[in-house]
């Protein structure tokens, strides 16, 4: 089950984890009602939701281990195919803001739950009610399917091999919106939000080919050293956002091994994620 644990990030894996389990469970009594047993009050959190609680939920939701591992490891393995998410992006957001107002309005002034319920409300063709149900759920599969090989990942990563720790997270994670509905994924998102943006980093460097005279490499890292000293850069860098290296990483020798130590970080993800050179 096990192989070449890394300790420290297990450790801190299984703290959040533990954390997202209890909070599930008590999810069940946050803004409880009388009663879980109504259909919009374990799927919609009673329509209690407001604006603040709606954008961590959907934001916890689209930037997962779907967005930040699955997606680009799809990129990787399959190539363009993977880039659907970005025009998918770009063509559903604006449409969810046009249209999605609207549908909550109707939904709430006649008690819709699902949009399979507006369309048998509106149209009331039973059929057609079906059609769009069946649809939603096929739809979700391709989601559902990149999350757990994210997650897979992830685990492969802290060094748990096999299905069990898979099966495990997936299980717990069932039970407790079982037992919460909609207020426990609403709930983990803030912690799940704020952790992607104290998670997220990237790096940035500069390759010449194979074989590139060693003065021709020590004058163009001089030139970037002094590029990256002016104070007009800095503030650029600043300004997005970014930090630039110390004196002491802005080496060949430096990136070199910040290379090597980032190949051994993220091989097993990418060996999990079964991404290949194109």
């Amino acid at each position: 089950m096990t192989s070449d644990v890394d300790k420290v990030a297990l450790a801190i894996f299984v703290a959040f984890f533990v954390l997202v389990t209890v909070m599930g469970f008590i999810a069940a009594r946050w803004r409880r009602p009388k009663t879980l047993a109504r259909l919009d009050e374990w799927g919609l959190g009673g329509r209690q939701f407001g604006t603040w609680i709606t954008w961590f939920l959907l934001g916890g939701d689209f930037y997962t281990a779907y967005t930040v591992i699955a997606v680009p490891a799809l990129v990787y393995a399959v190539g363009a195919y993977g880039f659907f998410a970005l025009p998918y992006t770009i063509i559903v957001y604006p449409f969810v803001f046009a249209v999605m107002p609207v549908l909550w309005r109707v939904a709430k002034a006649n008690g819709y739950v699902t949009a399979a319920d507006v369309v048998h409300g509106r149209y009331g063709s039973r059929a057609l009610e079906l059609a769009v149900a069946i649809t939603g759920v096929i739809a979700t599969m391709p989601y559902i399917a990149l999350q757990l090989v994210g997650m897979a990942a992830v685990f492969k990563a802290l060094g748990l091999a096999g299905e069990l720790p898979l099966v495990t997270a997936f299980v717990v994670l069932a039970v407790y919106t079982y037992s919460s509905g909609l207020r426990a994924p609403a709930l983990i998102a803030f912690v799940k939000d704020t952790m992607i943006y104290i998670a997220a980093s990237f790096w940035h460097g500069l390759w010449v080919p194979k074989g590139t005279p060693k003065n021709a490499i020590a004058r163009l890292n001089s030139a970037v050293r002094s590029a990256l000293a002016d104070p007009v850069v800095r503030q650029r860098f600043a300004d997005q956002g970014q930090q630039i290296p110390s004196l002491e990483q802005q080496s060949p020798e430096a990136l070199g091994a910040h290379q090597q130590a980032e190949i051994k970080k993220w091989w097993p993800i990418i060996k999990a994620a079964g991404i290949k050179a194109m």
